[in-house]
């Protein structure tokens, strides 16, 4: 299809965007992640289409902080985020982290 094919509704006061017929909605949150693999968030989506997150600090992350990964689960709206480090400054293996990070959340889905 090209935008030709295609009708969008901006964002309104609800936070939807209409493409077509079909409705979209951006919720987006902040969460610490609690140390354990993984931190469940409850989106307020009825099905999430896509999701990220990033870290916010004004600090470097120190040595062994590496990367967020997430799952969109099968329980309706419910984001996963698995926080992960590496194991030392000077060893690259990935491990689960057991860091409280903030994290910024946002997922695209449907309301």
């Amino acid at each position: 299809p090209t935008v030709a094919d295609r009708t969008v509704t901006l964002p309104n006061a609800t936070g939807t965007i209409v493409i077509g017929n079909v409705t979209y909605a951006l919720r987006s949150g902040l969460v610490t992640t609690d140390g354990s693999n993984p931190t469940s968030v409850a989106t307020g989506l009825s099905a999430l289409t896509f999701c990220s997150v990033f870290p916010t600090g004004t600090s470097a992350p120190g040595d062994n902080f590496a990367s967020f990964s997430v799952v969109i689960t099968g329980t309706a709206g419910q984001l996963d985020i698995y926080a992960w480090e590496t194991t030392s400054g000077t060893d690259p293996t990935t491990v689960a982290s057991d860091v409280n990070q903030y994290v910024y959340w946002y997922c695209i889905g449907t309301p």
